[in-house]
């Protein structure tokens, strides 16, 4: 039974080591050739994780182990044995997290068919070849979700362009910005520690973060620092961070939920006031 509780563990472990937990609805942005291969290559690390453990304990029959798998994953109506049903009951709880977290739906046949396949092969496990599909899983994932938040950028381009209409300017960058008060003296520069009053926003007008603090504009996003070198002492700007200023395609978690702070392509919006 402790072998049955450690394979457990490790599938939760491998399930949380790939790409980034989030919570998203749905799969509609993922091509379904993206999803039969992360069902695969998940189905087959898997299978192979339950064959290791299997070898490793002689006292397990694996007939009556894999039968209680199918019947506790739901695809088949045969006797429920304890170790079986346990760890497919866990896999099927596996996938629903997995839809749930990241927004991709393992397509169930497949991911058990490679289970069962990797289980009954009589080849030898090869960890370096598991660990290179693994990697290429983490790969996988990791794209599917990127994929989702493409149309940010999109988003953003056409907030900015009408933000051009309303009288800010752009910089080469691709920042765009508008002086609401001059202030008074020199722009900061590279060396300078800049106490700023902040409102981060998204597009859509909601408030992200809101503070008082000391900035060197070397310490911070590009877009960020270079918005604090168009200020003055006393100066009030607005500034709209296309996502490649801010936090690009890695977008920002909060530290205690780990959804999604700033999303991934992101566009963003400062008010900021020099003190």
């Amino acid at each position: 039974m402790k072998k049955i509780l450690a394979f457990v563990a490790a599938a939760v472990v491998l399930m949380c080591t790939m790409a980034s937990c989030n919570k998203t609805g749905g799969n509609s942005d993922i091509s379904r050739a993206s999803a039969d291969s992360i069902s695969r290559l998940f189905g087959e690390l898997n299978g192979a994780q339950l064959k290791s453990m299997l070898e490793g304990d002689s006292s397990i029959n694996q007939k009556e182990l894999l039968s209680g798998l199918r019947a506790g994953f739901g695809v088949d109506t045969a006797r429920s044995y304890m170790q079986g049903n346990q760890i497919g009951t866990q896999m099927k709880m596996m996938l629903v997290n997995i839809k749930a977290q990241y927004g991709i739906e393992i397509d169930e046949r497949t991911f058990m068919l490679e289970v069962l396949k990797a289980v009954k092969s009589e080849e030898a496990i090869d960890d370096v070849a598991m660990r290179e599909k693994s990697q290429l899983l983490d790969s996988l994932i990791h794209n599917a979700e990127k994929a989702k938040f493409i149309k940010n950028e999109t988003a953003g381009a056409d907030y900015i362009k009408a933000r051009l209409g309303e009288g800010y300017k752009k910089t080469e960058s691709g920042l765009a910005y508008k002086v609401v008060a001059e202030g008074n003296g020199a722009n900061f520069t590279d060396t300078d520690s800049v106490e700023v009053h902040y409102v981060g926003k998204h597009i859509n007008g909601d408030k992200f973060d809101e503070g008082t603090r000391k900035f060197t504009t070397n310490s911070v996003v590009p877009g960020f620092a270079e918005a604090l070198k168009l200020m003055k002492p006393g100066s009030k700007l607005i500034a709209v961070l296309p996502s490649e200023l801010a936090y690009g395609e890695q977008g920002q978690r909060s530290p205690m939920t780990r959804d999604w702070a700033i999303e991934p392509y992101e566009t963003l919006v400062f008010e900021l006031e020099a003190k």
